[in-house]
């Protein structure tokens, strides 16, 4: 799976409403192994969307947030906080 983000930059995040509908937000990133990384402010609206349900979907993106592939990756968030 994380095969597919190598030599990328950006990231297709999309989150979830309370709603259901999905919202999708192109990031930078970083990847460790098989592990990727994304920062962002505490507050922003993606990370209040993961902290209702972590379950997200992601795809290597453009800066614009064109995908390179089709369809989206299911995966669980796990996220930390450092002020």
């Amino acid at each position: 799976m994380v095969t597919s983000f190598k030599k990328q930059k950006y990231l297709n995040l999309e989150t979830l409403r309370k709603s259901g509908v999905g919202v999708r937000t192109p990031v930078w990133f970083v990847q460790d192994g098989n592990v990727l990384f994304v920062r962002t402010i505490a507050d922003s609206g993606k990370v209040k969307r993961i902290r209702n349900n972590p379950q997200v979907n992601i795809a290597p993106c453009k800066v614009d947030g064109n995908c390179s592939v089709i369809g989206f990756r299911h995966k669980h968030v796990k996220y930390w906080m450092r002020k």
